[in-house]
């Protein structure tokens, strides 16, 4: 006597593809549900919608002709939702595995252990049915919400204007051919001065204005080398034409 054994087969419904049908049923309940519809709505291929009808009606949200069951509007009530997903685990899965996994955080790996023993399912397939098992014994509406705001798109950092104008500032800096140094309150920093440089005892003098540019966080002995630096420079020719 050869025993032939049942072909048993179980959800294998998408989390995405759950909460944006949802979703569609609260916001406006569509008359009649067809795979072309599903298609549409999930960004999905025909055949792909096609595989989704079959469980939308196995677990009486639809009926025969596609159409929205009374189950199918208490679904979509945040407040009925627990009890309705109740309904469906003990409609669509024997009572054996109901035992075993009663609860949300029952071990994902028996679970898909037991899927690919019972269904003859491989590991893409065995995967799928526990993670839509787990989703119907958590029923939790609040789900919905988190899937939705995972999606959103992260705003782009702009660059701050302050940013941008340290940066023109940079530049600018760096083409001016003053001095510059880090440093200083600008209390300290002298107006320009009159440089009389008389490159001979007879001859007319050379009159040079010099402005020196400081930032405000130099240090006095920066400010001090400065005007070091240029007293050895510029009076060195006077001084020596002295002697």
């Amino acid at each position: 006597m050869v025993i032939v054994k049942e072909n048993v087969s179980y959800p294998m419904f998408s989390t995405t593809s759950w909460w944006t049908i949802r979703r569609k049923f609260i916001h406006s309940m569509p008359t009649r549900i067809t795979d072309s519809f599903l298609a549409g709505l999930l960004s999905i291929g025909i055949d792909s919608a096609r595989n989704l009808l079959l469980p939308l009606k196995k677990m009486g949200l639809l009926d025969n002709d596609g159409k929205p069951t009374e189950r199918a509007a208490r679904w979509r009530d945040n407040e009925l939702y627990a009890s309705v997903c109740e309904e469906i685990r003990k409609e669509i899965y024997p009572s054996e595995l109901l035992e075993l996994f009663p609860e949300s955080d029952s071990s994902r790996t028996d679970l898909e252990n037991w899927f690919a023993r019972a269904a003859s399912v491989g590991t893409q397939a065995k995967k799928k049915m526990a993670t839509f098992y787990l989703l119907l014994a958590e029923a939790d509406s609040t789900k919905q919400d988190s899937a939705t705001s995972s999606k959103t798109p992260k705003a782009t950092k702009s660059t701050p204007a302050t940013s941008k104008a340290n940066t023109s500032s940079t530049k600018v800096e760096k083409k001016d051919k003053a001095i510059a140094v880090v440093g200083v309150p600008r209390s300290t920093i002298e107006e320009p001065r009159a440089v009389e440089r008389n490159t001979n005892n007879m001859g007319p003098s050379l009159h040079i204005d010099i402005q020196i540019h400081i930032s405000s966080d130099a240090s006095s002995d920066q400010v001090d080398q400065i005007f070091a630096s240029m007293a050895k420079h510029l009076y060195r020719s006077k001084v020596s034409n002295e002697q």
